[in-house]
């Protein structure tokens, strides 16, 4: 008689599936079985051994399960750590497969960030597809310029398939596989059930929300999302008659936004402006009659105490509730780099950050029988202006003056004398 074969622990960071059907636990697994091995998140882990397994008379074939190595953003980017790769797909549709590549639908958008600190270098993106080149470089916004370096696959094709590779410049990389297919699901259609789609399109990746008419309730899974194996990633629900009693709400903050009592409505909360959500932001009717939880409740957003930039001061107009505000003033001889007022907004931070006050020197002044270059109404720290006499005029001081830390000249303004009086 065949053996079975067992698995006793299974890492948190690997993902396991039999026909893709995930397995959370451990146990005893038939002679023949498959189990399919990739990382939880693509990408942020790289994979070290094979992606899958066969059971072979009580003895898995390969014998070990595979490792995911952290990559450089989980590592905090230090030396040596292959390189983070994240996927944005801006229009079409992308699954990870149970073998741990990237599934993508003809004719998406797919962009590629290989996520490493622009001062150690430039990575380079390598790729096997040999139909075209990729644009790659570093992301142009602000807030990622430094640390996203970014290869882009515009409206793909079956040809793009193959592997996407950044190499660090010590040498480590990382390697997503690119398999470009037009993967469709059964088409989602409404017989008897009561059930209504969101949609009825059924490609790769595409979401489908359920809701059923009022008087019923939703049993089953609300979305179902299409695998990269052709199916949906749960069965349709159903729709089932059930009514919930009326909720009634203690806080004087909280607003029902949406509800409907029959069996498998949901009821959805807000807060009123300056308050924030705590507990579950929509219950459910239950098939019993009951609602799935308790109302939430609403607690005050506030900001913490703003700063007070160095040679300056700050005047608040309230105190640190969401809308209070506070303005910014420098010093005499002294101007702001910043923005001069700040609120607090809904998120509990203050809109732009303290600004800081920077020393200036006023205007020094102009020889007489001679100009000052550039002439402005005050000069940053390290500016320098430059003094020169009219003609049948000789200069007598310094030709140039420098603005100092202290707001003050290098020294005095210099005389233009005429050539009878030098």
């Amino acid at each position: 008689m065949l053996q079975s074969c067992t698995i006793e622990d299974i890492p948190q960071q690997l993902a396991l599936s039999i026909d893709y059907r995930p397995l959370t636990s451990s146990g005893a697994f038939h002679h023949g079985t498959r189990v399919t091995a990739r990382c939880q998140e693509i990408g942020m882990y790289k994979r070290l051994g094979a992606s899958s397994f066969l059971c072979d008379d009580g003895v898995w074939r390969p014998p070990r399960l595979p490792a995911c190595q952290p990559t450089s953003v989980l590592t905090n980017f230090s030396q040596g750590a292959p390189p983070t790769i994240v996927h944005h797909v801006p229009t079409g549709s992308v699954q990870p497969t149970a073998d741990g590549h990237l599934l993508v639908y003809p004719g998406s958008i797919v962009h590629l960030d290989c996520l490493l600190l622009r001062t150690r270098g430039t990575p380079v993106w390598e790729w096997s597809a040999t139909t075209r080149r990729y644009p790659t470089g570093w992301a142009i916004a602000q807030e990622e310029r430094n640390w996203k370096y970014r290869l882009s696959v515009y409206y793909t094709r079956t040809t793009d398939s193959g592997n996407l590779t950044c190499r660090a410049p010590d040498g480590a990389e990382n390697v997503i596989h690119m398999v470009v297919r037009g993967v469709q699901c059964p088409t989602v259609v409404d017989v008897k059930s009561l059930r209504l789609p969101s949609t009825t399109d059924s490609r790769l990746g595409q979401t489908v929300t359920f809701t059923c008419p009022a008087g019923h309730r939703l049993v089953g899974p609300a979305a179902v999302t299409c695998l990269a194996n052709g199916r949906w990633s749960g069965r349709l629900p159903q729709c089932q008659t059930v009514e919930c009693p009326l909720l009634t709400l203690d806080d004087p903050h909280l607003l029902l936004t949406s509800v409907n009592l029959t069996h498998g409505s949901r009821a959805a909360f807000s807060c009123a402006p300056g308050h924030q959500l705590a507990g579950h932001r929509v219950i459910r009717c239950q098939q019993d009659g009951t609602w799935s939880g308790q109302p939430p409740i609403c607690y005050a957003v506030t900001c913490p105490q703003p700063g007070t930039p160095r040679s300056g001061y700050a005047v608040r107009s309230g105190g640190t509730a969401v809308g209070d505000t506070v303005e910014y003033f420098c010093n005499p001889n002294h101007v702001m780099d910043g923005e001069a007022s700040s609120f607090c907004t809904a998120g509990g931070t203050w809109s732009h950050p303290t600004p800081a006050c920077l020393p200036i020197c006023e205007f020094p002044g102009t020889p007489r029988g001679g100009n000052t270059n550039p002439v402005r109404f005050s000069y940053r720290v390290g500016e320098h202006v430059q003094f020169t006499c009219s003609p049948g005029h000789v200069l007598v001081g310094m030709m140039r003056a420098t603005c100092q830390g202290d707001g003050s000249w290098s020294g005095e303004a210099p005389e233009c004398r005429g050539y009878t009086t030098a």
